[in-house]
C-alpha cells in the first residue's frame, strides 16, 4: 500500500486486509475509506429521499428531511464506526503506537474526535516495531506480529 495510491485500489486494500492487524497503513488509506463511507452515506441518504417522493410526499424538502438526518449521523459516527478496526489499529502502528490505544474510540464524543485525528497524525519515518513503512516494498502481507508486539 503506497501514500499515492488512488481510490479504487485503496479501498480494495482496506477491504482484503479487514482482518488484518499488524503491520502499517498510511494516512491516505483512512481517507479514501471514509471518503467511500460518505459516499455510501450519501447514497443512502437521496434513496431514502426518492422513496419518500414515490410515496407521496408534498415537497421535495418533507421528501429528504429524514435522509438528511440520516446523511449528518452517518458523516458524523463515521470515522469511529464505520472504519474497520484493524485499519485503526494499523493506523496506530503507523505513528509507532499499540493497537490496544483503538479502545479509547470506543469513548462517546472523545472517540470521534481522536478517530478523525487518527487520520492526521503523522507516521513514523522508516521502519518501526510494527514493520517497514507503508509503500516501502518490504511489508510481507499476512506477517504474523513478533512476539512481544503489543498491538
Amino acid at each position: 500500500m503506497t501514500p499515492a495510491m488512488a481510490f479504487p485500489a485503496s479501498v480494495a486494500h482496506t477491504m482484503r486486509n479487514c482482518l488484518r492487524f499488524s503491520g502499517r497503513s498510511p494516512p491516505a488509506e483512512c481517507w479514501w475509506f471514509l471518503l467511500l463511507v460518505c459516499l455510501a452515506s450519501s447514497a443512502a441518504g437521496l434513496a431514502i429521499g426518492f422513496i419518500g417522493l414515490a410515496n407521496g410526499a408534498a415537497t421535495v424538502r418533507e421528501a429528504l428531511a429524514p435522509a438528511w438526518a440520516l446523511l449528518t449521523v452517518n458523516l458524523l459516527s463515521s470515522a469511529s464506526v464505520l472504519l474497520p478496526a484493524s485499519l485503526r489499529v494499523r493506523r496506530l502502528h503507523d505513528a509507532g503506537q499499540s493497537g490496544w490505544w483503538s479502545l479509547l474510540f470506543l469513548l462517546p464524543v472523545a472517540g470521534d474526535i481522536l478517530a478523525l485525528a487518527l487520520n492526521f497524525w503523522r507516521g513514523t519515518d522508516g521502519p518501526n516495531r510494527f514493520g517497514p513503512a507503508p509503500g516501502s516494498g518490504r511489508a510481507r502481507p499476512g506477517r504474523s506480529p513478533k512476539p512481544g508486539d503489543d498491538g
